[in-house]
């Protein structure tokens, strides 16, 4: 296979002068404030990055790739206003999250059956 002298100066040429920045690895826990509990299944999220972070059963998340420098980190939940918060990177950090609950009061409801099959009346 024969390579046109473009071609090969187009490869030297993207392989010489890298572009993008340095970047790290973001760890921490994400808890609920109010009693320190770890949230499971909250979202962290860079911005700036395309890639997100799932917690686990221990609130813990590790997000690779962010970039070194100051950074926004969100987070959220079901069930919890989303945090925000800026962080310096230059190696790898780790952080804690709290997010407060939202308090919702519901109306209560008694399910009643209904004469159509697969369908239940709600009555309050």
């Amino acid at each position: 296979m024969r390579y046109t002298p473009s071609l090969v100066t187009a490869l030297i040429i993207g392989v010489a002068s890298p572009t993008t920045r340095p970047t790290e690895a973001l760890s921490g826990r994400v808890v609920a404030t109010h009693t320190g509990t770890p949230l499971a299944d909250a979202t962290v999220r860079v911005d700036g990055v395309t890639r997100e972070a799932r917690t686990d059963s221990a609130g813990v998340f590790v997000l690779p790739g962010v970039p070194t420098g100051t950074i926004t980190v969100r987070a959220r939940r079901i069930g919890f206003y989303a945090g925000r918060g800026t962080v310096r990177v230059g190696g790898a950090v780790h952080i804690e999250v709290g997010l407060d609950p939202v308090l919702t009061c519901l109306d209560a409801c008694v399910a009643q059956p209904s004469p159509t099959p697969g369908y239940v009346r709600l009555a309050r």
